[in-house]
């Protein structure tokens, strides 16, 4: 790649989410420039909040001249030198948007920042990376450089907070400037942050962009993203309990299959973590049990079913309540990835836990007998009212005081087993099941859709209650429907899955849900009676 014409106006439209530095990022640059000789300016476009929305940045330079300069204030389509994504979504609007100029040169990070309508979904709502990446590289084949910056300044034992400083260092480095690192590392001095770390982090990306190694590492990144390079194979997962002999009997009926073996064994460590060897002991169980319906039933089908059941059951048993937001907020492995972000800070990083917890939760935690003392189990506008009562708390995570806070709460999950919270979650995963193993004496594809039902349970408060009265009606009223559709000589498995797709959209979806059930049972009653 040649460099541009070096009296010409560069153009560099900067795309970030607020709160990730895109404004510091913008004023180094503009900084180095003028420290290099330069006329430059920039403008920021504020998103509607100040953390978390589109922020873009607009900057102009050239050489100083003696001829008078007119900057404008916007970027225009088809016009821009050099597209900087410090998101790898908000990159994606900026080349939607058409503002890459013919020979513009892209350089992006491709950590995701998820867009409340990504999260709004209960699953399948993340916009798709191989998507921004291609077009990417279709806009700018030889001339785009996307790589994960957090990891790549992490690799090089640099904090994740310099990722900035990186993309910095490619820009400056790259065929739009080609300019010496002095001006710059001057810039990022004056600003006085942070100022050893980030002045590597700028060295690290500018000589990257400069030997080609940015090129390679960026090319290896599309293949990653895209899919055509395979992910490195995972090292064996460990126990790190010893499991009692109900768990223990589950792996080794599982040692012949390498895959579901791991998978066991990281769910035996979750949920020894989680509560203790006998709750491990527990889940055994419950697959014991439904895996002895299978074999009565549908032998030579259960390993379908295996996968989905173990998994969903995992992830429902370890619901998180108060002991289990205290165990992870104090965490060792927390603190530890926090003091990697932040590495060579100055100082004592503080760690502040913001918390809201209602009385709800209080309530949740006491045994049935007590629980019923303040409301009836059917009292919904009781449990409203008791979701509505907040107490904030402001904590010091890894201060004295937050510290043994956290730890003394996590300690007291012991108690899980005897609270109302913990009956109520039993009560609805016994029934799940035992709708698994009535519809595996039916059919195998309807016990196979009742196993990947599970997946909906998820979330806390009022989105789990109405992910909890989902999954209720779906393995009562909707395995009944899918029922119907196998006796009419429809496919269960497909229609099942894709009632499941609609209700696992959104908490509280089975009114939807139920309505394709019943216009697929009347399709298929339709059917046969043509047939007939």
């Amino acid at each position: 790649m040649e460099n541009l014409n070096n009296n010409r106006t560069r153009r560099i439209l900067i795309g970030t989410v607020g709160g990730q530095g895109g404004g510091v990022l913008s004023a180094w640059l503009v900084r180095g420039l003028i420290n290099h000789g330069w006329d430059a300016i920039s403008i920021g476009l504020l998103g509607l909040s100040q953390r978390a929305g589109t922020v873009t940045y607009y900057c102009e330079a050239a050489p100083k001249s003696e001829q008078r300069r007119v900057n404008s204030v916007f970027a225009m389509a088809g016009d821009v030198d050099l597209l900087i994504g410090q998101e790898l979504l908000e990159l994606g609007r900026l080349v939607q948007s058409g503002y890459a100029a013919q020979d513009c040169v892209i350089i992006g990070n491709t950590y995701r920042y998820l867009t409340t309508l990504e999260k709004m979904p209960s699953e399948d709502g993340i916009f798709g990376s191989t998507n921004i990446v291609n077009a990417v590289n279709r806009i700018a084949p030889q001339r785009n450089f996307l790589v994960h910056a957090q990891e790549v300044v992490s690799t090089n034992q640099l904090p994740a907070l310099t990722s900035n400083a990186f993309l910095l260092g490619a820009a400056v480095g790259s065929p739009v400037f080609s300019l010496p690192p002095e001006p710059f590392l001057e810039a990022i001095r004056a600003d006085q942050v942070a100022v050893e770390t980030n002045s590597k982090a700028f060295l690290l990306g500018y000589e990257m962009a400069r030997d080609g190694r940015l090129a390679r590492l960026a090319e290896e990144e599309r293949l990653r993203i895209s899919g055509a390079v395979a992910a490195p194979a995972k090292t064996a997962t460990q126990l790190v309990f010893q499991p009692g002999p109900q768990f223990l009997g589950l792996l080794q009926r599982a040692s012949d299959n390498a895959a579901a073996h791991d998978t066991l064994v990281s769910i035996g460590n979750l949920l020894e973590v989680y509560q203790n060897a006998d709750y491990a002991d527990e889940f055994a169980r419950k697959v014991t049990q439904c895996e002895q319906a299978f074999q009565q039933n549908v032998p030579g089908h259960a390993a379908g079913l295996f996968e989905p059941l173990c998994l969903n059951l995992a992830n429902w048993m370890a619901y998180e309540d108060t002991m289990r937001v205290a165990q992870i907020k104090s965490s060792p492995d927390r603190f530890a990835r926090l003091a990697s972000e932040f590495r060579n800070a100055k100082g004592i990083v503080e760690v502040r836990d913001y918390m809201v917890p209602d009385l709800e939760q209080f309530l949740d935690a006491l045994p049935p007998a007590l629980e019923r003392l303040f409301r009836k189990p059917s009292d919904d506008a009781k449990r409203e009212h008791a979701s509505s009562i907040k107490f904030p708390v402001r904590l010091r995570s890894n201060g004295v005081i937050g510290y043994w806070s956290l730890r003394l709460l996590a300690a007291f999950r012991w108690t899980r087993p005897f609270s109302s919270r913990h009956v109520r979650e039993t009560k609805a995963m016994q029934q799940w099941l035992d709708a698994i193993a009535a519809a595996a004496r039916e059919d195998v594809r309807i016990a196979l859709v009742l196993a990947e039902a599970g997946r909906i349970v998820k979330g806390y408060g009022w989105t789990r209650k109405k992910a909890m009265a989902d999954i209720e009606a779906f393995v009562t009223e909707g395995a009944g429907y899918l029922s119907t559709i196998r006796r009419q000589g429809g496919d269960p498995l497909s229609i099942g899955r894709e009632a499941l797709a609609k209700l696992a959209q959104q908490a509280g979806n089975w009114p939807q849900c139920e309505e394709y059930l019943k216009q697929a049972a009347s399709a298929q009653s339709m059917c046969e009676a043509v047939r007939a």
